[in-house]
């Protein structure tokens, strides 16, 4: 039998031998992880998450399948994860795969973060951080921007996959990374030992030439020319005329998606991207932006009338914001038209 150099146990001081032990299939190293996610380094992976939060297998993303692994950070980080065993990877099949899971995750919930919290909840009963606006704002923008951690989980990995995964990483806005699974048993079996190793985390922190913009007031008004939905163009239009005309206008920084602010006396109160989603700054945390405690509560009460947030949503169990559940195009003609009595009334204080 043959016994690890590398990997050493100790039991009440006594050395125990170790051997290399191999996944039976691609399921036992999938239900292993799952069952020891901590084993993923995502402090190494995305330096906004400390550790995972929530996550499931078999995630199912409509018209692709089910992803093996869905995890999230505590940060928002959102994480894919396929799992393949080494003596079974056919490179070009996995990359297209996780391509295909990474673009219907986009397409399924661009700007819901809401429905895909839910449904990962419902299938990992996860206790995912409700009262944090900042998760929910980071996590709404990974989805939108397709801002995914593609993780391929294997047994092994060999040279040529790591140099793939560079070149990925390297000439691409993706992020790819090989997780490398190894586990070792003792002799008796009574103590197994998973030793997790990534490949490709050092390429993705070398700065891209693609950067993460300022949204000044002529980028803005250069991106509301470019939508074909004149509905919605003229709504954010009207939105952004009467920001201008009040001086409230908050240039955004350090966003992929276009979008400008709403600020009462240069505090950000609302950001409003160009599909037309809301994310209100109205949680505790935020109650020293209003003029008073009742212009808060008034104010988000409004926004629960024109159902932006749902009856029972309690502003008090939040810290910071929260992304709106209806978009601008969502509004009747009536209902537009008191949202925007709505902001009138919030800035004649």
């Amino acid at each position: 039998m043959w016994y690890s150099d590398v990997v050493i146990a100790v039991k009440n001081g006594k050395l125990m031998h170790t051997r290399f032990k191999t996944f039976r299939n691609e399921e036992e190293l999938r239900d292993i992880l799952v069952s020891n996610i901590d084993a993923i380094p995502v402090s190494e992976i995305n330096e906004e998450d400390e550790s995972i939060v929530a996550w499931c297998k078999e995630f199912p993303v409509e018209g692709v399948g089910s992803i093996d692994i869905v995890a999230v950070g505590d940060g928002g980080g959102i994480y894919l994860i396929e799992t393949k065993l080494s003596g079974n990877f056919n490179r070009r099949e996995v990359i297209g795969q996780v391509l295909d899971y990474a673009s219907g995750m986009w397409k399924s919930f661009a700007r819901n973060g809401k429905e895909f919290l839910e449904r990962l909840k419902n299938r990992s009963g996860a206790d995912i951080p409700q009262e944090d606006g900042e998760f929910f704002r980071k996590l709404d923008e990974n989805l939108t921007e397709a801002n995914f951690n593609i993780l391929i989980a294997m047994d092994g990995v060999d040279e040529q996959t790591k140099t793939l995964i560079k070149f990925l990483n390297q000439f691409t806005d993706l992020k790819f990374i090989a997780l490398e699974i190894e586990r070792y048993a003792t002799e008796s079996e009574e103590l197994e030992i998973i030793v997790p190793r990534l490949h490709g985390e050092e390429v993705t922190k070398i700065p891209r030439a693609q950067h993460r913009p300022d949204w000044s007031l002529e980028k803005v008004e250069n991106e509301l020319q470019k939508i074909s939905d004149e509905r919605l163009k003229e709504r954010l239009s009207r939105i952004l005329e009467f920001a201008k005309q009040r001086n409230i206008f908050h240039q955004l920084k350090n966003r992929q998606s276009p979008a400008f602010g709403i600020a009462y006396r240069g505090k950000l109160v609302l950001s409003i991207g160009t599909d037309g989603g809301l994310f209100a700054y109205i949680g505790q945390n935020e109650i020293k932006k209003y003029p008073s405690v009742d212009a808060w509560k008034g104010f988000v009460q409004s926004l629960k009338d024109l159902g932006f947030y749902p009856p029972d949503f309690n502003p008090e169990t939040q810290r910071d914001g929260r992304s709106s559940q209806r978009k601008l195009n969502d509004l009747s003609d009536e209902e537009f038209e008191r949202f925007l009595k709505i902001l009138d009334d919030l800035f004649k204080n």
